[in-house]
């Protein structure tokens, strides 16, 4: 719980409605895993991918954005430096 310093897997412990989160306009998927190499106790990432059915599915050049807890923003996809 964000609340108590400390993180969680389960997005639903945050407040959001389900686990994976679904973007209100229903084209990205969100879903907090740990990061490598350490613990859920230490530190996440959350990684949005588009969901089937949205108009992201086809945009080959961001096809994932990552947000790690220490700030870092990655990306996959053929043009994964721009996505962001």
């Amino acid at each position: 719980m964000l609340d108590r310093g400390t993180y969680s897997l389960e997005l639903t412990d945050l407040g959001f409605n389900q686990n994976p989160y679904t973007s209100e306009e229903g084209h990205y998927s969100v879903a907090a895993t740990v990061c490598s190499g350490g613990s859920i106790a230490r530190c996440y990432v959350l990684t949005a991918t588009p969901q089937s059915g949205s108009p992201q599915v086809d945009d080959t050049r961001c096809t994932a954005f990552i947000l790690h807890s220490n700030g870092s923003k990655t990306a996959e996809g053929s043009d994964e430096l721009n996505c962001w």
